[in-house]
């Protein structure tokens, strides 16, 4: 057994058996070797706790910023619907005055050509009647 101990047999894999460990182990080594590894393990879960903070403090940030743009272009779309909607509304007035005004710009242009027709002949047949009065004299 001593000369196993300090020779261990190397792996066989055709014999399907595991080969023998050491018996005799330092108990010192291995319990600072543990403690070694335990204190890496719980510096290393502070450092990974740590990012997890950093990471979850950034989404949160992410998140609120979404959160403020989403409401600030949910408002600007409400003023531009808003200013659509009147717009819209002053277009459809201006509309509706345009076509109940042009009948009746049409109807004064008409009477104000005729009227200008009568007012010319006239002066044209009372130049004449002056010019004839003139030449009776």
């Amino acid at each position: 057994m001593i000369n196993n101990q300090n020779n261990p047999i190397p792996f066989n894999i055709n014999r399907h058996a595991w080969p023998t460990l050491e018996k005799q182990q330092s108990n010192s080594i291995i319990s600072t070797y543990n403690d070694e590894i335990w204190k890496e393990i719980r510096s290393r879960q502070y450092e990974i706790d740590k990012l997890k903070e950093d990471l979850n403090l950034k989404i949160q940030q992410s998140q609120d910023r979404y959160e403020d743009h989403a409401k600030k272009i949910k408002s600007i779309l409400l003023i531009i619907s808003a200013q659509n909607k009147h717009q819209q509304e002053n277009v459809e007035r201006c509309y509706t005055i345009l076509n109940d005004f042009m009948p009746l710009l049409s109807a004064t242009l008409t009477l104000f050509q005729k009227l200008t027709t009568n007012f010319n002949e006239h002066n044209k047949t009372a130049g004449n009647d002056k010019n004839n009065e003139t030449s009776d004299l």
